[in-house]
């Protein structure tokens, strides 16, 4: 085992930090952060991690109250259980598409900004996974991605983005809130699929099968103190 700048690692696997560092910067060479490795440290507000990781434990960076940033590598495959969970001041993470497993409550009361080109194949499993208990929802708020940068409708056939609103009835079926607010660019309204029916359309079919009726709005943000004439819907 060997223990240099406050890391403790054996065999590739990172499993104590005794630093004060408050930007951590993890060695190369790591492949694994162990269990519960950085577990309730204060102080620590950002962690960059080595291109060799490939795992981050259960309950790794749990509770670390002041950890705002974080850098995931490529070639990241795992996630485990309540790995970020009450990292409550974490503002934004960028999930690589290399990972294929996100344990339970992986990002638990956090309310962070989520960058990543995962795909709900590759999701589901951590929407069936994980419970709520005891807790009553009321909303989800939507906050969907573009059809285009431009906004308007251009060829969507193919672009995975375009469907991850099939991932978002898994939230509501799974979950069942009361309501729910769905916000994307007025470029969805003419868009079409291959077989040349309207995109919106179908979303609305699928938001009804799950036992929600569905009413829209164009808005354009220059009306509500935007320096933007964006239109929305």
């Amino acid at each position: 085992m060997n223990t240099t700048n406050g890391f403790v690692i054996s065999n590739g696997v990172l499993k104590d930090y005794r630093g004060l560092e408050s930007n951590v910067v993890i060695p190369d060479g790591v492949e694994v952060i162990g269990p519960s490795a950085f577990t309730e440290r204060s102080g620590i507000q950002s962690i960059s991690f080595p291109h060799t990781l490939n795992t981050i434990g259960s309950y790794a960076f749990y509770n670390c109250s002041d950890l705002e940033s974080v850098s995931l590598p490529d070639g990241l495959v795992e996630i485990g259980n309540y790995a970020f969970g009450k990292c409550k001041k974490l503002k934004n993470i960028a999930i690589p598409d290399s990972v294929v497993y996100f344990g339970e409550g992986f990002l638990l009361f956090c309310y962070c900004d989520i960058t990543t080109n995962i795909w709900p194949s590759q999701l589901s499993h951590a929407i069936e996974d994980y419970e709520i208990r005891g807790i009553h929802i009321l909303m989800i708020i939507i906050q969907s991605l573009m059809m285009t940068e431009s906004g308007l409708a251009m060829d969507m056939i193919g672009d995975k983005r375009n469907y991850l609103y099939k991932l978002y009835a898994k939230f509501l079926q799974r979950y069942r809130p009361k309501f729910f607010v769905f916000e994307n660019v007025a470029g969805l309204l003419s868009a079409k699929e291959e077989d040349g029916s309207l995109h919106f359309d179908n979303m609305r079919e699928l938001f009804k099968a799950c036992g929600y009726s569905t009413e829209y709005s164009v808005l354009n943000a220059s009306h509500y103190g935007v320096l933007q004439n964006r239109k929305i819907i």
